[in-house]
Parts: C-alpha cells; sequence; structure tokens
C-alpha cells in the first residue's frame, strides 16, 4: 500500500509539473503574439512620425476622432523617392492612423496635388488583438481600458514636438480581461514618445 501511494504521488506531481509547465508556454507565446503585433503598430507609426513635415499654419500631426493623422511631403511615398520639398505644403499627404472596433488601419489622404504613391493602406493588427477604444489623451499607468491613447505635446511644450503613443491589447478581445484568465488570455500595453524634427516647424 505505501508503494502504491508513493508512486500514486509521484505521478501526480509529474502531471502537476507538466500541465504548469504547458500553461507556462502557452502563457508566454500569447503575450508574445499580442506585444508583435502591438510593437509592429508603433513601428509603423514612428516611420512616419520621425519625418513630419509642416509648421505653425499647417500642423504636422493632428488628432482625429479614433485616432491621429500626420502629415508627410508625398516625395517620399514615391519610387524612386523624388526631391523633398519641405517648404512646399500644398503637395503632402495625411498619413492616418484609426481604430474601428478592433482593429487599427492606416491610409493615404493627398492634400493639394500630393500624391500617395506606393502607399498601401492596411489593416496593422488582427482584429482579436487591440482593445477597442480611443482616447486622446495620457495612457494610465497601470490597467488601461482602451487600446489606443494618443497625446500630441506641441513644439514649445517640454516635452516637444512629439506624441505620446499608447497600445493595449488582448489575446482574445472577445473575452473580458479577467486576472484569472491572464495565462490564456494575457493582457498587454506599450507606450512610446515620437519625436519629429523641430526644425521644420
Amino acid at each position: 500500500m505505501v508503494s502504491v501511494m508513493c508512486v500514486g504521488i509521484m505521478v501526480l506531481s509529474f502531471y502537476s509539473l507538466e500541465t504548469f509547465s504547458h500553461s507556462q508556454v502557452m502563457s508566454a507565446d500569447r503575450r508574445a503574439k499580442v506585444q508583435n503585433s502591438l510593437a509592429y503598430c508603433i513601428e509603423h507609426m514612428s516611420k512616419y512620425v520621425q519625418v513630419a513635415s509642416g509648421n505653425a499654419s499647417n500642423a504636422p500631426i493632428q488628432v482625429l476622432a479614433n485616432g491621429f493623422q500626420v502629415r508627410v511631403d508625398s516625395s517620399l511615398l514615391q519610387v524612386p523617392v523624388t526631391s523633398i520639398t519641405p517648404a512646399n505644403f500644398n503637395d503632402d499627404v495625411w498619413i492616418s492612423y484609426t481604430l474601428t472596433g478592433n482593429t487599427l488601419s492606416t491610409s493615404c489622404t493627398p492634400i493639394g496635388t500630393g500624391s500617395c504613391g506606393a502607399y498601401a493602406s492596411e489593416n496593422l493588427t488582427s482584429s482579436t488583438r487591440i482593445i477597442s477604444g480611443f482616447v486622446n489623451g495620457s495612457m494610465p499607468v497601470t490597467n488601461p481600458t482602451n487600446g489606443f491613447y494618443v497625446l500630441i505635446n506641441a513644439a514649445g511644450s517640454a516635452a516637444g514636438p512629439s506624441v505620446d503613443i499608447g497600445l493595449a491589447g488582448l489575446y482574445d478581445t472577445s473575452k473580458p480581461y479577467l486576472w484569472k484568465d491572464r495565462a490564456t488570455n494575457p493582457k498587454v500595453a506599450i507606450k512610446t514618445r515620437l519625436t519629429w524634427n523641430s526644425a521644420q516647424h
């Protein structure tokens, strides 16, 4: 009987260890997928925010109802890149980032004689990644409840010229975030500050 009990305890211990290891691996994999999805969005935004064009009369970045847009010299979107005309704001384009439901998408809109050239509109995230809800303001330090935060810091401010961007996502946004389910449906939040060329403004 003692031997049977010892063997049973060993089997249960190994089973518990296997279950715990599987849970940890699954949680890490799902967290990485959400983090990679959000990081791709930040990288895409950074590419265009850093080359934003504008001045006091032609805003380089504007907040929208569900996102923001960046003014970019359209020559940067041509293949090959043509001559850049930073003083001519009539040939620029707006690169927009908007959140609809759980999907963050980007698009291009010409200004005046501007051309979107090779720019391709796309959905930057899977529809099951970013939490719905846009906020024109700073991201909470802990437990953000919306998925997209944007705060523009003017050129004359201590943090300007820059834009603070925060993204929050879940592995499966169709399910509520519950602490007890954090292993199977992890929540990831990232925040960054992107600057643009103040010499142009």
